[in-house]
């Protein structure tokens, strides 16, 4: 059933206020120029087609209807709005008719061309669109670069220009390999090999520096622990008791010793002083009791007396008379002499007796005889100086003995303190000794741990209790220190090795520099994946557009025979004789239609405007009469022939007609007077009550 246009009412349309037009066989719109027609095609094309967007439309305005009638059993009405268009029901009806009729069968402002910015307006892609329904297969072939087109696959290597997409498969393949250089690199300089192997050994470096620092702040808290002690030991040997303690003993042992001294002085001159008190008492007896007189005659007169006699008696023998008579006489008054002597000394016998004592105990005191008081009083003026001397010794010794004594008690009640016990006097130089002794120990050893802890450089809040078992070795710690020196050194070059790796990782996938490694190694693992998948797309693509360009140019020259045999179909032939008045035959060269008549081939470019325009829509009659396959349709021209001269004008309202008698629906739409007439003569005269006039 032929598709017609029943019904076009709509309001606020542009310059159109309202328009309400019931469509017959044959259609006239006539407006003066800006009256609205283009805006009544626009809105038809909008709400009719689908593919009303290829054109150039307007804004949409206006509200209304189209009612269509052959589309179902019942009249259909479109709108703008519809959601469904008239293509939609081809393609439910499948009538075969291709999706772009619109553009046959709708010509908008004068413009009869099929495909805009074409020179003739008419090219072999539109011409296939109309005659083939394996359209799809020249855009692919149109996709496919020339690069390709040329290119062939031999031995499973691409040969061909290296451009286009062979060049850009092969940068890729250049990309993938310089990643997988990147990351044998990686490898090599990151993952394993020396690094690692000075990474391991930096650990074990830094464990047993950690194992030292332990162990020297475990050190450091034994010795403050051991110091500590020390001190308590040190407090209680006092620095000040101590040297009290030595002052005081030292004056002890001074004093004691003065006072042996002295008591040794007064020893040696104590005997003299007892001599000489004795010697006074003696010399006061003597004095008081006259003991001169008790002094006894000594035997030497009487020996002598007796030798005298005897020595007269000789003499007198010798008849030396007068010698013997001086002898005898000496002899015998030395003789009475004694003998009176003799006779005082019985009579003051007491006295005689004190006086042999006095002489007995000078001769035990002083080892000689007593001879005279006199010698009592030499004896005592001998010993006066000594004996004075001894008594004040004495008095010094009494009183630097209570010192001494004073100075022991101190002295024990110190040691008693210090040592907690009574010592004897003869032990207090020997604890005194032992006491400095340990006390000065005691502060060398605790100077001495002062500067080992402080040698260890360590504040009290870093020691350390409990600490490893090694034991703190600066010389090992030095050590560890030296060597891990040397592998970070070794390390840092490395590392600038690997530095200046990350930075080319970077450069390659577009990354920081300062972004971790494992995030760098994820992302060129990534951007790897997306280069391989690029590759393998633009492998794919290259081959499969390889491939499909070989079927294509097979497929394409099937296609050339289906767009000659179209153009040489009866009816676009028929069309464009009839319009025309002039050519008779149609064909492609390359992208140009080119015409001919009895004289000559022409290309559509190269003629006139109004002759385009003739060979344009009689292709276009043509082209929806054969794609109907008979099937009458409606057809919309607004103002399609205004380029024509009036002979031509009046051949196309004739082909107009024509078509409109054959059961095509023609509605025309012009500002023009000319045409106007024409179409309305030729409209009254041929179809009478089924040709419709409208005026905008």
């Amino acid at each position: 059933m032929a598709i017609r246009i029943k019904e076009v009412a709509v309001q606020r349309l542009g310059p159109l206020p309202d328009f309400s037009m019931q469509f017959g066989d044959l259609n006239l719109i006539y407006g003066r120029n800006e009256a609205g027609k283009t805006y009544l095609v626009e809105f038809i094309l909008r709400s009719v087609f689908r593919e009303a967007r290829e054109w150039s439309l307007r804004p949409a305005m206006g509200q209304g209807k189209v009612m269509l009638s052959g589309v179902q059993a019942e009249p259909t009405s479109f709108s703008a709005d519809s959601r469904k268009k008239l293509e939609d029901y081809w393609a439910k009806g499948e009538t075969g008719l291709p999706a772009n009729m619109a553009a046959l069968l709708v010509v908008k402002g004068a413009e009869l061309a099929l495909v805009k910015d074409q020179p003739g307006g008419i090219s072999r892609a539109i011409l296939k669109s109309y005659l083939s329904r394996d359209v799809v297969l020249d855009e692919i072939l149109g996709r496919i670069s020339l690069t390709l087109q040329k290119a062939q696959v031999v031995d499973g290597k691409v040969e061909g220009d290296q451009r286009g997409e062979i060049k850009a498969r092969r940068e890729c393949m250049e990309r993938r390999e310089h990643i997988e250089k990147l990351f044998r690199e990686i490898e090599e300089r990151y993952s394993g090999g020396r690094r690692r192997e000075l990474e391991l050994r930096r650990d074990e470096l830094n464990a047993q520096a950690i194992r030292q620092d332990q162990a020297k702040r475990h050190l450091a808290y034994k010795l403050n622990q051991e110091i500590g002690r020390l001190e308590q030991q040190w407090r209680r040997l006092p620095e000040g008791e101590l040297q009290r303690l030595r002052s005081g003993f030292d004056a002890y042992q001074r004093d004691l010793g003065r006072l042996a001294q002295r008591e040794e002085q007064q020893r040696s001159l104590g005997k003299g002083s007892a001599d000489y008190e004795w010697l006074v008492q003696a010399i006061g007896v003597w004095e008081s009791r006259q003991l001169d007189r008790a002094t006894r005659p000594g035997w030497a007169l009487l020996v002598l007396g007796g030798i005298l006699l005897a020595g007269g008696l000789m003499a007198a023998v010798a008849n030396f008379n007068l010698l013997a008579v001086a002898l005898i006489l000496a002899g015998a008054a030395l003789t009475a002499f004694h003998l009176r002597r003799l006779y005082q000394q019985l009579r003051l016998a007491p006295e005689a007796d004190e006086l042999r004592r006095l002489s007995e105990d000078f001769e035990t005191r002083f080892g000689e005889k007593l001879l005279s008081l006199a010698g009592l009083k030499h004896r005592e003026a001998a010993l006066r100086e000594p004996h004075f001397k001894a008594k004040a010794l004495r008095e010094e010794c009494e009183k630097d003995r209570g010192s001494v004594e004073q100075q022991a008690a101190e002295l024990a009640g110190q040691l008693r303190v210090l040592v907690g016990k009574d010592l004897p006097s003869d032990a207090w130089g020997n604890v005194v000794d032992r006491l400095e002794a340990a006390a000065k120990a005691l502060n060398g050893k605790i100077n001495e741990l002062r500067v080992n802890l402080a040698s260890l450089g360590l504040s009290e809040d870093t020691y350390l209790a409990a600490g490893p078992e090694a034991e703190f070795d600066p010389l090992q710690l030095r050590s560890i220190g030296a060597q891990l020196e040397d592998t970070d050194r070794e390390l840092r070059d490395i590392q600038t090795g690997l530095d200046n790796l990350k930075q080319s990782v970077c450069n390659e996938t577009g990354g920081d520099i300062s972004t971790s490694w494992p995030d760098v190694l994820e992302q060129l693992r990534l951007h790897r994946q997306e280069v391989v998948d690029e590759y393998k797309s633009l492998t794919a693509q290259v081959l499969a557009e390889i491939a499909v360009n070989v079927v294509l140019v097979d497929v394409r020259t099937h296609e050339d025979e289906k767009i000659r045999s179209g153009l040489r179909a009866t009816p676009v032939l028929a069309s464009l004789e009839k319009i025309t008045g002039r050519y008779a035959s149609l064909e492609m060269d390359g992208d140009q239609l080119v015409v001919s008549d009895p004289y000559g081939a022409y290309p559509l470019p190269s003629l006139s405007t109004g002759a385009q325009e003739q060979v344009l829509l009689a292709v276009r009659m043509g082209f929806a009469s054969m794609l109907a396959g008979g099937q009458p349709l409606f057809l919309i021209l607004d103002d399609a022939f205004q380029h024509s001269d009036w002979l031509r004008r009046e051949r196309l309202v004739e082909e107009v007609v024509r078509l409109a008698k054959d059961g095509w629906q023609v509605t025309y739409l012009t500002m023009d007077e000319h045409l106007k007439g024409l179409f309305q003569t030729a409209g009254k005269r041929n179809f009478g009550d089924a040709f419709a006039f409208a005026e905008i």
